[in-house]
């Protein structure tokens, strides 16, 4: 072989990276035992590689983690075999959650078959960066799907910590009551800021976050600690995070700070929105539907979309020039949830 180049094998599941340090992006999940060929000598941490493709990873040179490979000798064929996902990903890498109801595809594209439905909140290890409408996954499997490799719409994916057991939990899919939608995962974040007991209840003002944060989770805690602030004076009833998770602020008896003089009769959400334009998740949508059902039963308002106005649309927030929620929310989404069960 030219100087510099040797066959390489790597005896633990590594990473392949657009470049030798810190900065490069993330390209993909090599699985243990994919052969590829060193092309430049070691610099930093890292050796440059020319990787031969997968079904997951196009072909090309990328950069990996000297202490994850070896030498070998030179494959009998080329392109070398690729190993697959005889076990499945362990610890580490990136991790995606569904926000709604997806479908597990065999491909990347449309032209590939499905392999079955996916139910909302499973999770995911993330195999290679997304080049087209799916992303290549490593799903666990289910009671009534096997664990495999596929390809999910990106459109219905978020990226998340990893999660604190593998295989991963499977979604609790029961209903909270015959008819009604699915119970959110719940969490407790409480607030100084709200008044009294709010005397009357009319509806609830739809606000969403805008705090410019670079992840949607980011986003979900900052707010948190921003609402959990006493010096900020502000809060809502609710948070509702990109993955449809429901973070309690203020009890819903009370009057919480989140739009002006019309606090002392309307609710109050918060849709986590970093920026304007941003996704607003089916996952929320859902969460938002299904506590204000128990909020329109608990203080006699209807749901329409009077009832349930865009911060914007108020006339405190015209008055102060609000924006939020505006595009791409939509009541019409919102609705549809409303009449679901």
């Amino acid at each position: 072989m030219p100087d510099g180049q040797q066959w390489l094998q790597n005896h633990r599941e590594t990473d392949l990276w657009d470049g030798p340090d810190a900065t490069a992006d993330w390209r993909g999940k090599l699985p243990q035992w994919s052969i590829v060929r060193q092309d430049a000598p070691q610099q930093g941490e890292r050796i440059r590689v020319h990787y031969f493709g997968s079904r997951t990873l196009d072909e090309g040179d990328a950069w990996l983690t000297v202490d994850d490979v070896g030498p070998v000798d030179e494959p009998a064929n080329l392109p070398p075999e690729d190993p697959g996902w005889a076990s499945p990903p362990g610890a580490g890498g990136r991790w995606l959650m569904n926000f709604q109801e997806t479908e597990l595809w065999e491909g990347p594209t449309g032209e590939t078959n499905k392999v079955g439905p996916l139910p909302q909140w499973s999770i995911f290890a993330q195999l290679a960066r997304q080049t087209g409408p799916r992303i290549p996954v490593y799903y666990y499997g289910t009671r009534g799907l096997r664990a495999r490799v596929g390809w999910v719409s990106a459109d219905h994916l978020g990226p998340i910590h990893e999660p604190p057991q593998l295989p991963p939990a499977e979604p609790d899919l029961s209903p909270a009551e015959p008819g009604l939608l699915g119970t959110p995962r719940i969490i407790q974040s409480p607030s100084q800021n709200h008044g009294g007991r709010r005397m009357r209840t009319v509806g609830c003002v739809m606000h969403s976050t805008r705090g410019n944060s670079s992840t949607v989770e980011g986003e979900f805690r900052a707010t948190l600690n921003w609402f959990g602030n006493p010096g900020s004076q502000v809060s809502a009833h609710i948070v509702i995070a990109a993955d449809g998770t429901i973070a309690e602020v203020v009890d819903p008896s009370n009057v919480a700070w989140h739009a002006g003089f019309h606090n002392d009769s309307y609710l109050g959400i918060e849709l986590v929105q970093p920026r304007l334009g941003d996704m607003i998740t089916d996952a929320q949508y859902r969460s938002a539907a299904w506590w204000l059902k128990r909020m329109s039963e608990r203080f006699g308002f209807v749901l329409n979309e009077g009832n349930l106005p865009e911060h914007r649309q108020t006339a405190q927030g015209v008055q102060v020039g609000k924006t939020d929620i505006g595009q791409p929310y939509s009541v019409a989404r919102l609705k549809a949830f409303l009449d679901q069960g």
